[in-house]
C-alpha cells in the first residue's frame, strides 16, 4: 500500500487491479443475477453493497468492487456485471 508517497506495508510482488462496476435501478439486467455474480467473483470481492437512495443516480443501485490480476479478467468482469 502506498500513502503519503511511501510504502507502509511490505511489497508482496503480487499485483492486482481494483475494479468497480455497478448496476443502475432504471435498467433491466437479464444476463446474470446477484447470486451468479457472487458465485463467479465472490472470492475476489472486496466490497458488495446496495447504495443509499440519494446516490443511486451517480453510482447505481448495486455496486461490486473486486481485485483482479489482469485486463482480460477485468473486461470479463465488467461485461458479466453489466
Amino acid at each position: 500500500m502506498v500513502t503519503t508517497n511511501r510504502y507502509i506495508l511490505p511489497n508482496s510482488d503480487k499485483y492486482c487491479y481494483c475494479v468497480y462496476a455497478s448496476r443502475c435501478c432504471c435498467r433491466p439486467y437479464v444476463m446474470y443475477s446477484y447470486e451468479e455474480i457472487m458465485e463467479r467473483y465472490g472470492r475476489d470481492m472486496i466490497m458488495c453493497e446496495r447504495m443509499i437512495e440519494i446516490r443511486v443516480l451517480q453510482t447505481g443501485k448495486q455496486m461490486y468492487t473486486v481485485k483482479l490480476p489482469n485486463q482480460t479478467v477485468i473486461d470479463d468482469f465488467i461485461v458479466f456485471v453489466q
